[in-house]
């Protein structure tokens, strides 16, 4: 996809044309950026313009239509503590879309990554994060994958190395102590107070245990333990940052030696060993008293296992006999007075009522008979009489939410809170409409009924009151104005409403209004259209080479029809079939004679007015203009890349700003562009309607069809007449529609 964009070039032809860019393609305007799809071109220096162009054709450069590839930037957040590397690097505009783009952190000195979730490489960077592109983006590193921290952050204190070791000279106890302790053996190594009030190791089930926060606590708080070796392994830790190492438990070992004999008794010691490097300290931790017959007498100097505890299972039960002659079983339960449901009710409702406070003053702003309105100064003094202003004695809920924080205490504790809750509970409440009753007058038929025209053989033929041909040549200078009201008795069939001659046979003489019908799954539609045979008086060469004139030098008679663009199906263009010579232009009808939907039906009916089809009882007011003043082909020509599926625009009511774009078109009566064929309808429903009279509900307007897909299930109805049209005098070819109406 070419990228390039250009200023205008002297010599700079067309070298690719016709090109279909689709939402996929990511193209936008240069001057707006606005999107673009549609028809393109390119330039040989690679500019990119709207529309449809011609190889090898070098025209000037619009500036309002230079494309160019849609680019998308990514703006990094940078941290003051660390930097995020773009790879590839950002290209000059911005990446393209569904680009990707490789992320990687790098900290800066003095810090490092906090919680970074992508894997950091031994480098000190972390893994790249994969970014697709799909639109701009800002990016910070916490989006990227965590934060960098200061190195300062992650050092241990000497408080944190103390409970460390502590907890690990517990560890080893249990996790290297073969044997399982006694009853005896637990007594001994738990901690009382004695006569004194001191601590002592060793107690009876009937001297108190002294509770510790935590065991390893008696590692801290006994400063004569081991002449201070323990306050030696924890600042050995903490000097050389050996807490945070891999092998900080490969530093200690659990041994048992002896027994020995120790001021005339034997014992077991006990020790946690540390070695770090030329730093060897050895920390007795319990001494096990050991009789003579080898039997365990108990620990002796040991560190406090006060939350160590064993089951015992020789007690005596208590006998329920004599508990009852000591105990009384007789129990009263002082309670307040209860409050019924009711009284917590009626309790709401008056703490309510003192918590709500006095409404704002509003005021009816519009003049709709609606207070909704508050001034400024009435919401002040509102809101400051509320608690999330200030907690006050006699502050009132809060009204707004608005009004509180959102993460503070009064947080959905307000009036509209309790207003939205109670909506969930009265929507039968909310919901319902007042029915006003219907006081407008219905509508009397001034005449006492109407001609029929529904079965074969049927028809109303105008003549002449002297007995000629009636004349309306003069059609073609002054146009003309069909009017009639129309009921429909079927869904199907087609035929002519009114016609003068025939405009599509090989005379090409005259102009016929006419409806078809189609159906389309089980639904069933209807159009009508106008077709008007015309002299193209567009052409200012009159030789007989000139195509679109006879070879007798006369005019060529042309078709136009009442065929319109709608959203999707743009209008057909039916103007030009291209240059004549060098100097003049030849206007015309690419056909020659044939209406849009002839050439083109399964595309083009629903390009015309439509008639619904559901109530066979309602009436239609037809209204078909031929008017040859509109300018059609410059409509055509100039309009309709833009305005092709415009329907205001076809029927005359739009008035183009530009050739470029619509953005300054105006709605008008009359703007002398479009068709010159145009087809109105609309029910008598209606037009009752819209001059105040009372309707019958269910009756359509000329504006519900609904197009496919899906349409609509029409009710039943009869079929329409069937039979032989007849054959009219001032038409040949033309069958009577199944229709009633009035001319």
């Amino acid at each position: 996809m070419p990228t390039h964009d250009s200023s205008q070039l002297t010599e700079n032809p067309i070298v690719d044309a016709n090109i279909l860019a689709t939402a996929s393609d990511n193209l936008v305007y240069k001057k707006n950026g606005s999107y673009f799809e549609g028809r393109y071109h390119i330039h040989e220096d690679g500019t990119m313009m709207a529309g449809v162009g011609q190889v090898g054709v070098d025209h000037e450069i619009d500036e309002d239509k230079i494309l160019i590839v849609k680019k998308y930037l990514i703006e990094i957040i940078q941290s003051e503590n660390g930097t995020i590397v773009l790879d590839p690097p950002q290209p000059t505009g911005g990446y393209s879309l569904n680009d990707t783009v490789n992320l990687t952190a790098i900290p800066n000195d003095g810090y490092v990554f906090g919680e970074w979730q992508a894997p950091i490489l031994p480098e000190s960077i972390s893994s790249p994060t994969v970014f697709f592109i799909i639109e701009s983006t800002f990016l910070s590193d916490i989006e990227i994958g965590g934060s960098f921290i200061n190195e300062t952050e992650l050092q241990i204190t000497e408080l944190e190395v103390r409970e460390r070791v502590a907890d690990y000279f517990y560890k080893l106890w249990f996790d290297e102590n073969p044997f399982e302790l006694t009853e005896e053996q637990i007594l001994s190594i738990q901690t009382t107070i004695d006569d004194q009030g001191k601590k002592v190791s060793g107690r009876t089930e009937q001297d108190q245990l002294v509770f510790y926060k935590k065991d390893r606590n008696t590692l801290e708080n006994t400063i004569d333990f081991q002449q201070g070796v323990f306050e030696n392994i924890v600042q050995n830790v903490y000097l050389n940052n050996l807490l945070s190492s891999d092998s900080f438990e490969s530093l200690f070992s659990f041994h048992i030696s002896g027994p020995v004999s120790e001021e005339n008794i034997n014992v077991k010691n006990y020790i946690i060993k540390y070695t770090y490097g030329a730093n060897v300290y050895n920390v007795n931790v319990a001494k096990e008293v050991i009789a003579s017959s080898g039997e365990s007498k108990g620990f002796i100097n040991i560190v406090n296992l006060s939350q160590i505890t064993k089951p015992k299972f020789d007690t005596t039960k208590i006998d329920p006999e004599k508990a009852k002659k000591i105990l009384d079983t007789d129990i009263f339960e002082l309670l307040p007075n209860q409050l019924t449901r009711q009284d917590e009710i009626d309790k709401f409702f008056i703490d309510f009522n003192s918590l709500v406070g006095n409404p704002p003053e509003f005021t009816d702003s519009d003049e709709d008979g609606i207070l909704e309105h508050i001034t400024m100064e009435e919401y002040n003094l509102d809101e400051q009489s509320r608690v999330s202003y200030q907690d006050q004695f006699n502050a009132y809920i809060t009204r707004l939410n608005e009004q509180v924080d959102p993460a503070g205490i009064n947080s959905g504790k307000t009036l509209e809170t309790m207003r939205n809750t109670l909506n969930q509970y009265l929507g039968d409440v909310d919901h319902i409409t007042q029915i006003i009753g219907d006081d407008r007058p219905e509508y009397k038929n001034k005449l006492n009924g109407f001609l029929k025209i529904r079965k074969p053989n049927q028809a109303i033929i105008l003549r002449n009151p002297t007995g000629d041909a009636l004349e309306f040549e003069n059609y073609h200078d002054t146009g003309f104005t069909i009017t009639m009201w129309v009921r429909f008795i079927g869904k199907a069939g087609r035929g002519t409403l009114f016609n003068y001659g025939n405009p599509t046979n090989e005379e090409k003489f005259g102009f016929r209004l006419e409806t078809i019908t189609k159906k389309i799954g089980t639904s069933h539609y209807r159009m009508v259209r106008l077709v008007v045979a015309d002299i193209d008086e567009t052409d200012t060469i009159s030789d007989t080479s000139n195509t679109n004139y006879t070879a007798e030098g006369l005019p060529i008679t042309r078709i136009f029809d009442s065929h319109f663009g709608i959203p999707g199906q743009t209008r057909s263009n039916t103007a030009y079939v291209g240059n004549g010579s060098d100097t003049q232009e030849i206007l015309g009808w690419w056909t020659g004679g044939a209406p849009v939907y002839d050439v083109s039906p399964d595309n083009t009916f629903f390009n015309h007015t439509q008639i619904p089809t559901d109530d066979l009882n309602e009436w239609f007011f037809i209204c078909a203009t031929y008017n040859p003043n509109v300018d059609e082909y410059s409509s055509i020509r100039d309009f309709r890349e833009n305005r092709g599926g415009n329907t205001l625009f076809w029927q005359n009511h739009i008035m183009p700003g530009d050739e470029s774009g619509t953005s300054n078109d105006t709605t008008v009566p009359y703007s002398g562009y479009g068709a010159k064929c145009k087809v109105e309808v609309i029910s008598r429903s209606e037009l009752l309607r819209a001059r105040g009279y009372k309707v019958e509900n269910g009756t359509l307007n000329a504006s519900d069809v609904i197009l496919p897909p899906p349409p609509p299930s029409p009710p039943p109805s009869d079929e329409p007449p069937t039979g032989s049209p007849p054959i009219a005098d001032f038409d040949t070819t033309a069958p009577i529609v199944d229709s009633t109406f009035i001319i």
